[in-house]
Protein backbone atom coordinates (compact mmCIF):
# COMPACT_ATOMS: atom_id res chain seq x y z
CA UNK A 1 0.00 0.00 0.00
CA UNK A 2 2.78 2.42 0.91
CA UNK A 3 4.65 1.60 -2.28
CA UNK A 4 1.57 2.39 -4.35
CA UNK A 5 1.01 5.68 -2.48
CA UNK A 6 4.65 6.64 -2.95
CA UNK A 7 4.50 5.80 -6.67
CA UNK A 8 1.30 7.84 -7.16
CA UNK A 9 2.77 10.77 -5.19
CA UNK A 10 5.92 10.73 -7.29
CA UNK A 11 3.87 10.66 -10.47
CA UNK A 12 1.71 13.57 -9.28
CA UNK A 13 4.75 15.69 -8.38
CA UNK A 14 6.42 14.94 -11.72
CA UNK A 15 3.25 15.76 -13.63
CA UNK A 16 2.83 19.02 -11.71
CA UNK A 17 6.41 20.10 -12.39
CA UNK A 18 6.10 19.24 -16.07
CA UNK A 19 2.84 21.18 -16.38
CA UNK A 20 4.33 24.21 -14.61
CA UNK A 21 7.41 24.14 -16.84
CA UNK A 22 5.34 24.05 -20.02
CA UNK A 23 2.94 26.74 -18.80
CA UNK A 24 5.70 29.12 -17.75
CA UNK A 25 8.03 28.62 -20.71
CA UNK A 26 8.11 31.73 -22.91
CA UNK A 27 7.22 31.33 -26.56
CA UNK A 28 8.82 33.44 -29.33
CA UNK A 29 5.44 34.62 -30.59
CA UNK A 30 4.23 35.51 -27.10
CA UNK A 31 7.43 37.41 -26.37
CA UNK A 32 6.79 39.76 -29.28
CA UNK A 33 9.22 38.03 -31.63
CA UNK A 34 8.26 36.75 -35.02
CA UNK A 35 8.20 33.03 -35.67
CA UNK A 36 11.04 31.42 -37.58
CA UNK A 37 9.12 31.11 -40.85
CA UNK A 38 8.27 34.83 -40.80
CA UNK A 39 11.94 35.70 -40.24
CA UNK A 40 12.92 33.34 -43.06
CA UNK A 41 10.46 34.91 -45.50
CA UNK A 42 11.68 38.39 -44.58
CA UNK A 43 15.38 37.57 -44.90
CA UNK A 44 15.68 35.06 -47.74
CA UNK A 45 14.23 35.08 -51.26
CA UNK A 46 13.48 31.35 -51.65
CA UNK A 47 12.93 28.09 -49.87
CA UNK A 48 9.33 28.52 -48.79
CA UNK A 49 6.12 28.37 -50.81
CA UNK A 50 4.72 31.35 -52.65
CA UNK A 51 1.45 31.04 -50.72
CA UNK A 52 3.21 31.70 -47.42
CA UNK A 53 4.90 34.78 -48.87
CA UNK A 54 1.56 35.99 -50.22
CA UNK A 55 -0.05 35.53 -46.80
CA UNK A 56 2.65 37.60 -45.12
CA UNK A 57 2.41 40.30 -47.81
CA UNK A 58 -1.37 40.48 -47.38
CA UNK A 59 -1.04 40.86 -43.62
CA UNK A 60 1.48 43.66 -44.05
CA UNK A 61 -0.79 45.41 -46.56
CA UNK A 62 -3.76 45.18 -44.17
CA UNK A 63 -1.69 46.51 -41.29
CA UNK A 64 -0.52 49.49 -43.31
CA UNK A 65 3.01 48.12 -43.79
CA UNK A 66 3.80 48.14 -40.07
CA UNK A 67 6.33 45.77 -38.57
CA UNK A 68 3.70 43.81 -36.63
CA UNK A 69 3.29 40.28 -37.93
CA UNK A 70 1.13 38.81 -35.16
CA UNK A 71 -1.80 38.25 -37.54
CA UNK A 72 0.51 36.33 -39.85
CA UNK A 73 1.01 33.78 -37.10
CA UNK A 74 -2.65 32.78 -37.15
CA UNK A 75 -3.54 29.58 -39.01
CA UNK A 76 -4.68 29.95 -42.57
CA UNK A 77 -8.28 28.75 -43.04
CA UNK A 78 -8.85 25.73 -45.25
CA UNK A 79 -10.01 26.60 -48.78
CA UNK A 80 -13.65 25.89 -49.46
CA UNK A 81 -14.45 23.42 -52.20
CA UNK A 82 -16.72 24.47 -55.03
Amino acid sequence: MRLRLRRVSGFAVTLGLLTATIALAPSPAGAGGASLWVKHVQNYPGGISVGVRARLAAVKAEAGATSSTSAALQPVPEPTSR
